[in-house]
C-alpha cells in the first residue's frame, strides 16, 4: 500500500502534502495487535530527511496524555491568499526579469570563496572513479511503479560490529551494511560491477532545533526551512569481499570527502536555486538515456541516507509508536533510495526502488539481513583474535 501511494504524484493543486491514517494492521507480525499507521507525504522541494525527522517529532508527544504545546504569545497565522493564474504570470513575469541579477549577485557573494571550490583535493580512489561508473539496474529511466522494504536490526548490534574498527562511525557501519546487501544482491543476479559502487550521501546543512539543542531562533529556522543539504560522493566498496576491509575502505571514503569537502554549500544552493528547473530536468532525463545506451551513469549508483529517529518513546494522540520507517525519492538514473533510520535502540534500513529495478524487494531485504550478519560474524571474530580467544567463528546470532 505505502508503495502504491508513493508512486503516486501529488496534487499540486493543492498544498504538497498528505496525511493518511492506515489501520487493519494486525496481520504484521512485528505489530501489537489494534495497531495503525500515520503515513505522511510530502513534496520533496520542501522538506529533507532531517525536516522530516522534526515533523515527526513535532506531530507526537513524549507521554500518553501530554496536551499540546501552546502557541507562542501572540503568534497568529494566516494563510497567504491563493493567487489567480495572472497573479502568477506577473510573478513569473518579475521573476525571470530579476534572475539575471540574482545571479549577478550570488556569483559576487560567492567570489571570495571560489578558492575553496577549485582546490577540492577528493581523491577518487576513496570517493568515487575518475571517469563515468558503470550502470547497474538502477541506473536506467524509472517506470511509473515502486516498491518499498524494511530489514531492522539495533543500535546493540552495530555497536558490537564497531568493537572491532573502534574509529568506524555508525553511518559507516550503515553504509557498510548497504553496500554489501547491494554485493550479495547483485552477486545472485549474476551482474555484480568489477568496479566499486558509488553512492550519494546527502549531508544536512540546516540549523535545526534537535542538531543545534535550542541555539537556534524560530526565525533562523523558518530561513531555513526546504530542501537544505549537499550530496558527497562515497566508494561502497562494493568489489571487496571481506566485510571488515569493506568497512575500512567505507571509513577511508566518508573520512576523506569530510576533509576535502567543506565547500560554501548554501551560495552554491543560492546559485542552484537560480537554475531554469525544467530545464535542468530535461536535461538530466536526456543524458540518463544517453548513457545508459553506453552502460554508464552519470555519477553514483544509489542515495544512501541516514537520519536517526527519536531515542525516547513517542505518542501520537494516546497510543505509543513501536515503528517508524521512510520513503524517498526515486529518479531516472537512479532507481534505488536507500535510508537508514533509528527509534530507541532499533536501528531500521529501509529503501524505496523502481519497480523494474528491484522486483522481488523481499530478496533485498533478505540481502540487507545477511549483510549485518556477515558484519557481526567478522566482527565477533576479529574481536576474539585481538584477545587471543579461539579464532573460530561463533555461532551465527541474527540481530533482532
Amino acid at each position: 500500500m505505502l508503495a502504491r501511494i508513493h508512486a503516486r504524484p501529488l496534487d499540486l493543486t493543492k498544498p504538497p502534502w498528505e496525511l493518511y491514517l492506515i489501520d487493519m494492521l494486525d496481520g504484521v507480525d512485528h505489530l501489537p495487535p489494534g495497531a495503525f499507521a500515520i503515513f505522511l507525504r510530502v513534496h520533496h522541494a520542501a522538506i529533507d530527511g532531517v525536516a522530516g525527522a522534526e515533523i515527526l517529532t513535532a506531530i507526537h508527544s513524549h507521554e500518553p496524555d501530554e496536551d499540546p504545546p501552546p502557541a507562542p504569545e501572540g503568534y497568529e497565522w494566516k494563510p497567504d491568499a491563493i493567487p489567480s493564474d495572472l497573479g502568477l504570470l506577473s510573478r513569473a513575469a518579475l521573476h525571470g526579469a530579476a534572475r539575471p541579477v540574482d545571479v549577478l549577485r550570488q556569483v559576487r557573494k560567492m567570489a571570495p570563496q571560489l578558492s575553496a571550490l577549485v582546490t577540492d583535493t577528493r581523491d577518487p580512489a576513496v570517493t568515487s572513479p575518475a571517469s563515468l561508473p558503470k550502470a547497474t539496474r538502477f541506473n536506467q529511466v524509472v517506470s511509473p511503479h515502486r516498491v518499498f522494504g524494511t530489514a531492522y536490526t539495533t543500535l546493540d548490534v552495530l555497536k558490537e560490529i564497531r568493537a572491532a574498527l573502534p574509529d568506524a562511525t555508525i553511518n559507516d557501519i550503515g553504509v557498510a551494511v548497504v553496500g554489501g546487501a547491494l554485493r550479495r544482491y547483485l552477486l545472485d543476479k549474476g551482474e555484480l560491477p568489477d568496479e566499486a559502487m558509488v553512492a550519494m550521501m546527502p549531508i544536512s546543512v540546516r540549523p535545526t532545533a534537535t542538531r543545534a539543542s535550542g541555539t537556534v531562533s524560530a526565525e533562523s529556522r523558518a530561513a531555513t526551512s526546504g530542501n537544505e543539504y549537499s550530496i558527497a560522493p562515497i566508494t561502497m566498496a562494493t568489489d571487496e569481499a571481506d566485510p571488515l576491509d569493506r568497512l575500512a575502505r567505507i571509513m577511508t571514503s566518508t573520512a576523506h570527502v569530510k576533509d576535502s569537502g567543506a565547500h560554501p554549500v548554501r551560495s552554491l544552493m543560492a546559485m542552484s536555486e537560480e537554475a531554469f528547473g525544467g530545464l535542468m530536468g530535461t536535461v538530466q532525463r536526456a543524458a540518463v538515456r544517453a548513457l545508459s545506451r553506453r552502460g554508464r551513469t552519470v555519477a553514483a549508483h544509489t542515495l544512501v541516507s541516514n537520519v536517526p529517529g527519536p531515542v525516547s518513546p513517542m505518542f501520537f494522540c494516546g497510543a505509543q509508536m513501536v515503528d517508524t520507517t521512510g520513503l524517498g525519492p526515486v529518479l531516472d538514473g537512479m532507481g534505488l533510495n536507500n535510508g537508514i533510520g533509528s527509534y530507541g535502540n532499533r536501528v531500521t534500513f529501509c529503501f524505496t526502488a523502481d519497480r523494474k529495478a528491484i522486483p522481488d524487494p523481499e530478496v533485498y531485504e533478505q540481502c540487507l539481513r545477511g549483510a549485518v550478519e556477515e558484519l557481526l560474524d567478522a566482527a565477533r571474530v576479529r574481536c576474539a583474535a585481538d584477545r587471543g580467544g579461539d579464532k573460530k567463528s561463533p555461532s551465527r546470532g541474527a540481530p533482532s
